[in-house]
C-alpha cells in the first residue's frame, strides 16, 4: 500500500533556501533537472524541505 504523506508541509522555495545551504540560483537549476522534488502550481513551486534533505543526502 503507498505510504500517506502527513508529515509533508509544503512551502515556497524562499521559505526553504532559509534552512537549506544552497544558492537560489543552484536550487532552481536542481528543481529544472528533477534532481529535487516539488510540487508546480502554475507557476508557483512548493517544495518539502523534509524531502529536500532527503534528496541531497542522497546524492
Amino acid at each position: 500500500m503507498d505510504k500517506i504523506l502527513t508529515d509533508v508541509k509544503p512551502v515556497t522555495v524562499s521559505e526553504a533556501l532559509k534552512v537549506i545551504p544552497v544558492s537560489r540560483e543552484a536550487f532552481y537549476r536542481k528543481l529544472k533537472k528533477g534532481e529535487l522534488p516539488c510540487w508546480r502550481f502554475g507557476k508557483r513551486i512548493l517544495v518539502d524541505v523534509n524531502q529536500i534533505l532527503e534528496a541531497m543526502r542522497s546524492r
